[in-house]
């Protein structure tokens, strides 16, 4: 199940750093992601161990969602 799991969200290229401790500094790493180009959902772990899997999916659909919109003006584009 957690290969396939890899699969489909490597297929969306999105990648997951899970976080596993809150004294650790992750602001330098999603701006280092952000900035060349990464989708990462960072997964604090040790902050709400019962709901990581509603988080997971909540941005899995927002990052699909942003792409679905960003895919949707290209085909509208006339010199497209």
């Amino acid at each position: 199940m957690k290969n396939k799991f890899r699969e489909i969200i490597s297929a969306f290229g999105i990648y997951i750093e899970v976080c596993g401790s809150k004294y650790f500094e992750y602001e330098y790493r999603r701006i280092t992601y952000k900035e060349n180009g990464y989708n990462v959902i960072f997964l604090h772990l040790f902050k709400d161990t019962n709901k990581w899997k509603y988080y997971l999916i909540n941005y899995l659909c927002v990052i699909i969602n942003f792409k679905n919109k960003e895919l949707n003006k290209l085909l509208k584009m006339k010199s497209f």
